[in-house]
């Protein structure tokens, strides 16, 4: 079973995958349909962890990224294939032991910098995997499900397993212990200045004319 696919970020008919068993392939093909397309295994120069694939990514450079659902007693469960490498390379130095990685996302504006979600946790990278730093201040101990960025306002989301799901600036450098905002409406999330108004009242009916309704 397929449990983890990623597209190559320059080439939209390059696709990665990733099983159930740790197999990895890559699937090469065309913008119309699954029609002539080329399989590939990356099983290059095994051995992989046995467990499954559940966090794959593709750099701007074609470098393979997976990360692996396994309790690796080194900790090693992230692991990257360079274009025209015959091995895979344990990238996991800062990684906890005995926990499994259960999604993986590389910052679009940056190919140094990846976050990883485990069993319990987030984890940072800013030099491509050569070492790994907590980032998980804040969150609830539960499994971190999925990850992914938000480009547009520079946030990283979390879904974790039944503890909602969590966000974070990537390029604030140190949070503050709270923020607190005086909402000018009903539609001021705190998010974009200056916040919104003559707006249509999201609880009134729709034929109601646009109102300012500060307070």
């Amino acid at each position: 079973a397929i449990t983890a696919i990623a597209v190559h970020p320059r080439d939209s008919t390059t696709v990665v995958v990733g099983t159930t068993g740790g197999k990895i392939v890559r699937i090469r093909g065309n913008d119309v349909d699954w029609s002539g397309f080329t399989e590939t295994s990356l099983e290059i120069t095994p051995p992989l962890p046995s467990g499954t694939v559940r966090g794959l990514c593709i750099d701007s450079g074609g470098t393979v990224w997976a990360a692996f659902n396994t309790l690796e007693a080194t900790g090693e469960t992230v692991f990257r294939l360079e274009p025209g490498n015959t091995a895979w390379e344990v990238r996991s130095t800062g990684l906890p032991a005995n926990n499994p990685a259960l999604a993986l996302v590389i910052d679009p504006t940056n190919d140094s910098r990846h976050f990883c979600g485990f069993g319990l946790g987030i984890f940072k990278t800013e030099d491509k995997g050569a070492n790994w730093t907590v980032w998980d201040e804040g969150l609830p101990n539960s499994e971190v499900r999925d990850l992914v960025v938000h480009q547009e306002r520079r946030l990283l989301r979390a879904a974790t397993y039944g503890r909602s799901v969590w966000e974070r600036p990537i390029d604030v450098v140190e949070c503050p212990a709270a923020d607190l905002y005086l909402r000018d409406n009903m539609l001021d999330s705190g998010r974009v200045t200056p916040s919104p108004n003559g707006e249509r009242h999201p609880f009134g009916p729709g034929s109601e004319p646009q109102i300012d309704w500060f307070h």
